[in-house]
């Protein structure tokens, strides 16, 4: 999608709506055909050996929906699965490895589009999202 979607910035950034219309519209092929490698590519929706696989696979038409409470992302999360999300991210998060990331130094550098796939429940933390 990075390669394909020329409307939505690329690497440069881009708008999770816009990228939902992308995927309803146009579709992609799977990573097993084109596995992104970081580098200028021709959009094709081919596969690079010609032998796997090419179909395309869509968002179903009308499927943005947007949640404003953690009870509705959950019900959504549970009911059909993954969910793609957009995130406000902080110089600290840069040097995230790993647990329940909390927000304690530095300004906002912009927002980054995320894989939700599950949350959980801290004693200390309380509700948390596995991204």
């Amino acid at each position: 999608m990075v390669d394909c979607d020329f409307e939505n910035f690329g690497c440069q950034g881009g708008y999770l709506v816009t990228t939902i219309d992308y995927l309803e519209m146009e579709g992609l092929v799977s990573n097993k055909c084109v596995a992104y490698a970081g580098k200028p590519q021709a959009c094709t929706y081919t596969c690079d050996d010609h032998h796997a696989d090419s179909s395309r696979y869509y968002c179903k038409k009308n499927s943005l929906k947007i949640f404003t409470s953690n009870h509705e992302i959950q019900r959504e999360l549970v009911t059909n699965g993954p969910l793609m999300m957009g995130l406000m991210i902080y110089e600290d998060f840069l040097n995230y490895e790993s647990g329940i990331y909390k927000q304690t130094t530095g300004s906002q550098v912009g927002g980054h589009a995320m894989k939700l796939i599950g949350y959980g429940y801290d004693k200390v933390e309380g509700l948390y999202w596995l991204l």
